[in-house]
């Protein structure tokens, strides 16, 4: 049984809102936006705002179908500080990072029974895998090269793709 591939999901994670600065307990209320786009066009387009101030510290988060309340919560580090962690509204679970299902709610990973790429491949692939780590890379390579030889010299893709494949 295959299940749906994380990459196909738009994210929001903890590490981004800590990059980016937006968790900081300063300022009393915060409010951005976060777009994606590919080539200028836009895709979608979310508002949140987070309140650190109130003993429950959530994120609300917007966009143009329904506004979720995302908790968040605290936990001590070993260095002085903490860490913060979204809970997840369907798993009550703590986790990093939400995916955003195609009705616009936020979920975890677990929630939403999501996998990478490789745990949708077999065991057997995996092995193989293992000695041949840049098979798929060599993969699409191999479909982009036209000619294997020019004047009867190995061309640079077909160098490149030999490299990968260790031939």
């Amino acid at each position: 049984m295959t299940k749906d591939i994380i990459e196909d999901y738009k994210t929001l994670s903890i590490f981004f809102l800590k990059k980016k600065w937006y968790l900081k307990e300063l300022l009393s209320f915060n409010a951005w936006t976060i777009t994606w786009s590919i080539w200028w066009n836009e895709i979608l387009k979310l508002w949140f705002s987070i309140n650190l101030q109130s003993k429950i510290k959530y994120i609300s988060v917007y966009n143009n179908y329904i506004e979720n309340k995302i908790i968040l919560k605290q936990s001590k580090c070993n260095y002085w500080w903490y860490r913060y962690w979204f809970i997840c509204p369907i798993s009550w679970i703590r986790c990093w990072i939400l995916y955003m299902q195609e009705d616009g709610q936020f979920a975890c990973r677990k929630a939403l029974n999501l996998a990478y790429i490789d745990q949708n491949r077999s065991k057997k692939w995996r092995v193989f895998n293992n000695f041949f780590p840049y098979e798929d890379i060599a993969e699409n390579l191999y479909k982009t090269i036209k000619y294997k030889h020019r004047n009867g010299k190995l061309t640079r893709k077909y160098k490149k793709y030999l490299r990968l494949m260790r031939i």
